[in-house]
């Protein structure tokens, strides 16, 4: 590593020999001394941020952006205009980076790796006692959790026991705030600088931290969502999850507000001719202008929809062999250079293990079974290969030219019901006098499936065929709103069979 320090030029540590060291040797905001650092003039951070401030545009993602607004504009330097492009997912990334989360299962850990530097350290006996003690206390409670909460991902709403975990939750918070506190006050009766007292710094923050997380949890704060992961086995996880129903007013007041102009673009953005979704779930301001451009493309000449009319439905019994079958078929005609687009993640695991035996000529790239931009690039080199994935791969992967000749899209990509975020947002959006499903889960489907059917047309000289699968696009009176929202020129043609 302090070799590969000497050579690169920006010190990013994604292209260190070492990149998992980035938790030790990362720059992070509880270490930098700022100007009384003495090696200030010879730091990567710095210079990077130099840079940055110097710059007259900063090209930055979402995450960094929001990072910005909830660390109070000390992410990046001022900026007074801002573009955002792939405005369709912002209001995710903000609920990713505004919700907060406590794991106990890393609650545990730090507390040993806490214990091990006090010894290390020559700590205070009493102080070791407490952590210790602590120790097993949260091993305790995650017994408790997992005895009073069923496996997987639960809400708050479906939760049996919602009154017990609360004040387990609150007990537990108290425990780690005053054995947290004690490590401060160690902390402060130290004299001399010594490194690995920084350590201590920073394992003591994320305990107090991981207390307020809990604390609010347990109070149970109407404007959230709260949810709990429980993944039993070997290796018990336990993490407590709270994310806000809506992020409008954040983002009106915490960002459009504080700049002078902002532009949000997308090729996505609008629901059946209508940016009205995108400017509710963003909180855009009532002046913002709407334009809309012409395509490029001429999807007329460049594509043709097909949709299998008949499909049963995703819940019926002989839905899975009926998708097998339109599949082969799919595949015995149109061969590679395909892309398959499942909303799940165990349908898509099943029908490719049946797929691969049927298809030996073919090579199946799979999401899960390698990187995404590993299969991306090795789909691309093979006339033979067919792509296939869930959620990330319907938007976000550029498959221009020959590579790609067929898409089908197996079901309209509706939101589970049974998500936490989900089920709660729609009790929310009923609440307020609206329809959780037009309002809400329609069109959010309808931006997934554009973003879907856009993977195939990339340049003006790409041509192929889209297959649809879902029958309701055709027998529900919202399926209109589906094919209203794909790009002019777009000819549908409707069979019985492919």
């Amino acid at each position: 590593m302090v070799e590969w320090a000497h050579r690169t030029a920006d010190g990013d540590l994604e292209g260190a020999p070492r990149p998992g060291l980035s938790t030790l040797l990362g720059s992070r905001f509880e270490f930098c001394l700022g100007k009384a650092c003495g090696y200030r003039e010879a730091c990567f951070y710095q210079k990077a941020w130099k840079r940055a401030e110097e710059s007259h545009i900063l090209v930055v993602n979402h995450h960094l952006l929001l990072s910005h607004m909830v660390a109070e504009k000390k992410g990046l330097p001022f900026f007074d205009r801002l573009v955002i492009d792939e405005a369709h997912r912002l209001e995710r990334t903000a609920l990713e980076v505004l919700g907060e989360s406590c794991s106990l299962t890393r609650i545990s850990r730090q507390i040993q790796g806490l214990a091990g530097l006090g010894l290390a350290l020559g700590m205070e006996g009493d102080l070791i006692r407490h952590l210790e003690e602590l120790q097993a206390r949260v091993a305790g409670s995650i017994s408790f959790f997992q005895g009073v909460l069923p496996p997987d991902r639960v809400s708050s709403w479906d939760m049996e026991h919602l009154g017990e975990v609360e004040e387990e939750l609150s007990r537990l918070s108290l425990a780690l705030e005053e054995v947290a506190l004690r490590g401060e006050g160690w902390l402060r009766r130290q004299g001399e600088d010594e490194p690995l007292h920084r350590e201590v710094a920073l394992g003591v923050g994320e305990l107090l931290a991981g207390a307020r997380v809990l604390e609010a949890w347990s109070r149970g704060p109407e404007d959230v969502v709260r949810w709990v992961e429980n993944r039993r086995g070997d290796l018990p996880w336990i993490s407590f999850h709270m994310v806000p129903l809506e992020v409008s007013r954040l983002l009106e007041e915490g960002l459009f507000a504080l700049v002078d102009g902002v532009v949000l673009t997308s090729a996505t953005l609008s629901v059946a001719g209508s940016m009205a979704h995108i400017r509710d779930a963003l909180g855009v301001p009532p002046h913002a202008r709407e334009v809309f451009l012409p395509s490029e493309f001429r999807y007329r000449d460049q594509v043709r929809l097909v949709v299998l009319r008949g499909m049963p439905p995703p819940q019926a019994p002989i839905y899975g062999e009926r998708l097998v079958e339109v599949l082969w078929a799919i595949l015995e005609k149109r061969g590679g250079q395909t892309l398959i687009l499942f909303t799940a993640y165990k349908t898509m695991e099943r029908v490719v293990a049946r797929l691969r035996g049927a298809f030996p000529s073919l090579r199946f790239y799979v999401q899960g079974e390698e990187g995404r931009d590993t299969l991306v690039r090795n789909f691309r080199e093979d006339p033979r290969g067919v792509l296939v994935g869930v959620e990330s791969f319907w938007e976000g992967i550029d498959l221009p030219g020959e590579c790609l000749k067929t898409l089908v899209l197996v079901k309209l990509p509706f939101k589970s019901p049974q998500d936490p975020m989900v089920e709660a947002r729609s009790r929310w959006y009923q609440e307020q006098g609206k329809s959780p499903f037009m309002d809400y889960l329609l069109p959010e489907a309808v931006l997934v499936f554009r973003q879907g059917f856009g993977r195939l047309i990339r340049t003006k000289e790409d041509r192929g065929v889209v297959y649809l699968l879902d029958s309701r696009v055709l027998e529900k009176g919202y399926g209109r709103v589906f094919l209203q929202s794909l790009p002019p020129g777009v000819e549908t043609e409707v069979v019985d069979e492919i």
